[in-house]
């Protein structure tokens, strides 16, 4: 980690006022030395889901972090440059006008990330912005100087299991936290179960994704708290990082598997119903 750099200012009051010793001077070495210039901040992309204007995304950007001795920088990507600019639950069941969020983007992240040197890359994506990022990380992270995205980090995460090997090549860290109250993953994956999984309520619970557990809801998730508190440290290896252990206590998915079968079991029925009914 970078020396703070208030200890050598305070060396050179000393200087300036006269009443200093040899115990004053620090001598640095020059790997200490190189730590002290490198100014390179952490980027990280916020990514929102549907229905929501990113407003914890925004205040993250005011927020005045700094980790392993280096600024971080928290950038929104979020809209498709259209008139309403935001996701909403008929792109989530449709899937129709996706394609103008892929471009809007990946155009926000590659021009970003490519404007200054960074000391590393970083998304942590909400929702369904989880799942279009997916999409998109490919392109993305060819870009990128290592050819990849240091960290990666899906909270409340709509995204196909099928996804998690392709995420797992694009990244140095992934992790998806996981919300034992968030029940919307788990609809999304009903509704439309071609093209989403109940990552963010259940994980993936593979080997290609690090699954954390927490008692949050589909919002708390997002949260100032958690940003700070478990997200932020993911950002730097240079010390290994605790991932935390899963809850004691989970509750048994078993009754939402069941759930599922049932809703489609019914759709099912209804749908060759109706189509009986309008061929009679």
């Amino acid at each position: 980690m970078a020396r703070d750099i208030s200890e050598i200012t305070l060396a050179f009051d000393s200087v300036e006022k006269g009443d200093f010793d040899e115990s004053d001077i620090q001598v640095l070495e020059p790997e200490e030395l190189e730590g002290v210039r490198d100014d390179s901040p952490h980027l990280v992309f916020l990514i929102p889901g549907i229905r929501t204007n990113g407003w914890w995304a925004q205040e993250a950007r005011m927020q005045e972090l700094l980790w392993d001795g280096r600024e971080i920088h928290f950038v929104p990507v979020r809209g498709n440059g259209g008139n309403t600019d935001r996701l909403s639950s008929w792109h989530l069941l449709s899937r129709v006008g996706l394609s103008g969020f892929r471009n809007n983007f990946t155009s926000q992240i590659s021009i970003l990330s490519s404007q200054r040197e960074y000391a590393s890359v970083n998304v942590f994506a909400h929702s369904m912005g989880s799942a279009l990022f997916s999409d998109i990380v490919d392109s993305l992270a060819s870009t990128l100087p290592k050819g990849k995205f240091d960290t990666v980090v899906f909270l409340g995460s709509v995204c196909h299991r099928r996804h998690a090997q392709r995420l797992h090549g694009c990244t140095e860290l992934f992790v998806n936290d996981v919300g034992i109250k968030d029940y919307w993953p788990f609809w999304a994956s009903t509704a439309r179960p071609d093209s989403y999984s109940d990552v963010g309520f259940t994980g993936f619970l593979n080997g290609f994704v690090q699954d954390r557990f927490f008692t949050h809801n589909h919002s708390s998730c997002t949260s100032i708290e958690h940003l700070k508190d478990e997200l932020v440290p993911l950002l730097s290896r240079s010390d290994v990082q605790p991932l935390g252990a899963p809850l004691t206590e989970r509750p048994s998915y078993n009754t939402y598997i069941y759930l599922r079968r049932g809703i489609w079991a019914l759709a099912a029925f209804l749908a060759a119903w109706l189509l009986t009914s309008a061929l009679l």
